[in-house]
């Protein structure tokens, strides 16, 4: 038996996409930006995450402060009430999340082989459960094989957080796949632990020394990825 275990952010859902929205209505980021606006986002958002966890500050003053200095290192004047309102625009967008019906037909056809099924996401609980709400993911994945960093203490790619869905799975290394949109958190810390490897990368982001098992690039690729290992 295999157990395939789902990031949630940019896997589940784009949230390149509601960045980009809210980046571009409220600060000017043309297409030509996007890039490296994301690029940039991304290590904001790694430098603050812990606070996060920690329950310091609130996802929403997270997100104030990563689009502000965001915008801040791209040129753009007026940065904290430019950040402020993209990060109020992004909160609302989030609010507003769904599972695409490709994922949805392929949760339904890892029920139907008996696969055992995980979500292991960084953020505060509370926000991170809503978003499990809203994609409705308990139709699929039992409560008990959700794991959430700011619940835990383990942020990927700490091995603590791979190994307690191991012990949560009951299953070994080899027999789970990680499924991720994050190089470095998902793909290295899972391939660091022996697991197998699914990379969501929406970007197109150059691969390193660790190559996964297998990539794509939205959602409707990655349900076809993930059935197709299940007639493998």
């Amino acid at each position: 038996m295999n157990g395939y275990i789902f990031d949630i952010d940019d896997t589940l859902y784009s949230r390149h996409s509601l960045l980009a929205r809210a980046a571009g209505e409220c600060a000017g980021i043309t297409p030509a930006q996007e890039n490296r606006f994301q690029q940039i986002f991304a290590r904001k958002a790694l430098e603050n995450t812990p606070q996060v966890e920690r329950r310091e500050i609130t996802a929403l003053e997270s997100n104030i402060w990563r689009f502000a200095e965001t915008f801040r290192v791209l040129g753009i004047r007026d940065a904290d009430a430019k950040g402020e309102r993209a990060a109020v625009m992004y909160t609302d967008l989030q609010g507003h999340i769904t599972l695409v019906q490709p994922l949805r037909e392929m949760f339904d056809a890892l029920v139907r082989r008996g696969a055992v099924i995980g979500a292991l996401t960084t953020g505060d609980p509370r926000h991170q459960w809503k978003k499990c709400d809203m994609l409705g993911l308990g139709r699929w994945i039992p409560r008990e094989l959700v794991a959430v960093s700011g619940e835990t203490g383990f942020t990927k790619p700490d091995p603590g957080a791979f190994h307690i869905m191991e012990e949560r799975t009951g299953l070994k290394p080899e027999n789970l796949w990680m499924i991720g949109d994050s190089y470095g958190s998902d793909i290295c810390g899972a391939a660091g632990c022996g697991w197998h490897t699914i990379w969501i990368n929406r970007g197109n982001a150059p691969v390193g020394d660790i190559v996964p098992d297998l990539t794509c690039r939205d959602e409707a690729e990655l349900a076809q990825a993930v059935t197709g290992l299940l007639s493998v």
